[in-house]
């Protein structure tokens, strides 16, 4: 594949010295040196190197979008979590609120007992002493 190079028009960068007067650009028929910028054309296959750097921006570019999609199931996920969350600590708080209750219906029971045993026992007392 024996390719002629097409002249490329570079302008010099920044921080290098002004091109010679009587000329604002120079003709380059050979790729860019260090310092000097070269605009791929799109029609030339890449070198190895270049190859590397799509193939490694696709990858990175993949696993971004990766990222992305776990990071949006994630946030799903934990939305749902929370609302389950909010569910269970209602319904404990509630479940408190009926031990809560059933303990005072506990203690009033325990004490009509025990004042109902009193009773008999005073009734008894008053047979026991009626029959003697």
């Amino acid at each position: 594949m024996n390719r002629r190079l097409k002249p490329v028009w570079v302008q010099p960068l920044d921080g290098f010295p002004p091109p010679p007067v009587g000329s604002l650009q120079r003709r380059v028929d050979r790729p860019a040196c260090v310092g000097e910028s070269e605009i791929p054309d799109p029609g030339r296959q890449p070198a190895s190197g270049e190859q590397r750097d799509l193939e490694n921006f696709e990858r990175l570019d993949r696993l971004v979008r990766s990222l992305l999609e776990r990071y949006s199931a994630l946030q799903a996920e934990t939305s749902g979590l929370r609302s389950q969350l909010e569910e269970r600590d209602a319904r404990v708080r509630a479940l408190e609120e009926q031990v809560l209750e059933m303990n005072q219906v506990r203690q009033d029971v325990g004490k009509r007992l025990d004042d109902l045993i009193t009773q008999i026992d005073h009734l008894d007392a008053q047979v026991a002493g009626s029959g003697d």
